[in-house]
């Protein structure tokens, strides 16, 4: 099973969102995520036996204990790497506020035995890869102020359902409510 943690987004910014990509495919070409699995990614853990799956719960589980919820802002879109081959993303605010719940995510999976991808945390919603970035469209496009609130972390299964990639959830783990 190939796993990652991850932040599902409700169905109305999932659209927003959409609409919005659907803007940026008329000016920049790429390789478009399709709006169902539009995520933030704390962790990608990768191939997994199922056996793992109960200790990857008990670690969210445990990651999750004092977490407040956490108010995100979904910005711009913008880039990772060259303009030409690029990762086109709509940038999220506030994702500073995650990272202590990051840090016990990542000990948690590491305590447990668990191997994952250690590249650093920074929050983002991809929109496209292989994206041909147009600058002057980029920077010309209107910022969003989308609001989320995390209240719960959600572990996908990466998977292929009649060829099409799909992100489906198989757990969450909620936050302190109550904080």
């Amino acid at each position: 099973m190939r796993l990652f943690i991850g932040i599902a987004l409700p169905d109305n910014i999932r659209e927003k969102i959409g609409a919005d990509a659907d803007k940026l495919k008329k000016v920049i070409p790429g390789r478009y995520v399709v709006e169902e699995n539009y995520h933030i990614t704390l962790v990608f853990i990768g191939e997994t036996d199922q056996n793992d799956v109960n200790v990857i719960k008990r670690a969210m589980d445990a990651a999750v204990i004092g977490q407040a919820p956490v108010d995100l802002s979904i910005g711009r879109p913008w880039y990772f790497r060259k303009p030409e081959n690029a990762i086109l993303h709509m940038k999220v605010e506030g994702w500073k506020q995650l990272l202590g719940l990051d840090k016990r995510l990542r000990s948690a999976l590491r305590e447990e035995g668990l191997s994952f991808d250690k590249k650093p945390f920074n929050a983002h919603i991809t929109l496209a890869r292989k994206a041909r970035i147009n600058l002057g469209e980029l920077n010309n496009f209107p910022e969003q102020k989308y609001k989320l609130r995390v209240n719960e972390i959600t572990l996908f299964h990466s998977t292929r359902v009649n060829g099409v990639l799909k992100y489906l959830p198989i757990y969450r783990a909620g936050v302190n409510e109550t904080y």
